[in-house]
């Protein structure tokens, strides 16, 4: 089952996600939506086909001695601005009560990066955003390393299983993200299959993997999975794709006559379901 995203219509600012980090500081995950035009599920815009909101972090000290901090991402998940002690920390903001510089700077920070275990990744982050000598860091390092969430060796970018040891600690979770990476229909990222270019930095899947990933993840109600899910579907927006066969004229024609028809793959992608969490504390 598809998830009907596209609105014309105002949509609130939507909670997606709230925990208590490793170094005391509540995590608050908020996706601040844009108003569009539209009224199907089904995405029209390649250049824009997974990412409909911006993505508000905010971090709240639990002792206080220790400082709050709010991050804002666009909707390329591009960190566009880093506020130590915000006013009204832990409350979403309107789209249109951001004041955002009106260039990016060139040392881009991407939510992927972060692994969402604890505030001074988020601190470190944000230093290196505000101070202009960041710059130094290579577009290679960003690219680094896969990024695994903690606990799992399947939960990410890539994987870190071994012979020796298939999954991680985080069992439920793991064996999750193991099946849906071994979907039967995937288009990795940067690459082009059956006519269409996946541009985004993620793997998109056959829809019918996706749902079965959302399923596993809610059915298997832990904190990671909750993390994961969260993550992948409300807050990244991965979408999944449908394939079928079109029949197609093959050949140049200078009327609406046709001579060669033939049948080609064609893709249509489609917004991730609203993932739900099972996880109590």
């Amino acid at each position: 089952m598809l998830g009907k995203v596209i609105s014309s219509t105002y949509r609130e600012p939507e909670l997606q996600w709230k925990q208590l980090l490793s170094d005391t500081h509540w995590l608050y995950v908020w996706t601040i939506p844009q108003t569009i035009n539209g009224e199907h599920d089904l995405i029209t815009n390649q250049n824009s086909h997974n990412k409909i909101s911006w993505v508000q972090i905010d971090l709240i000290a639990v002792q206080s001695n220790d400082v709050d901090l709010r991050l804002i991402f666009d909707v390329q998940h591009e960190l566009r601005m880093c506020v130590f002690d915000a006013p009204n920390i832990g409350r979403p903001v309107s789209f249109d009560q951001l004041s955002l510089p009106r260039q990016i700077t060139s040392n881009k920070i991407l939510l992927g990066e972060f692994q969402f275990t604890s505030a001074a990744e988020f601190r470190e982050k944000c230093r290196a955003f505000l101070t202009s000598g960041s710059s130094v860091r290579s577009r290679r390092h960003r690219r680094g390393s896969p990024l695994i969430m903690p606990g799992t060796r399947w939960c990410g970018h890539g994987n870190e299983a071994t012979r020796d040891r298939m999954f991680g600690d985080e069992l439920e979770a793991d064996m999750c993200c193991q099946k849906h990476d071994q979907c039967f229909e995937n288009i990795p990222s940067l690459t082009t299959k059956w006519g269409y270019y996946n541009p985004s930095p993620v793997t998109i899947s056959n829809c019918q993997c996706d749902d079965e990933f959302l399923v596993c993840l809610e059915n298997a109600g832990t904190e990671t999975a909750n993390r994961v899910g969260s993550l992948f579907f409300n807050v990244f927006n991965v979408p999944c794709f449908l394939r079928y066969k079109q029949n197609t004229c093959s050949g140049d024609s200078s009327d609406a006559s046709c001579t060669n028809m033939e049948y080609q793959d064609v893709i249509d992608l489609y917004f991730p379901q609203p993932f739900v969490s099972t996880y109590t504390v």
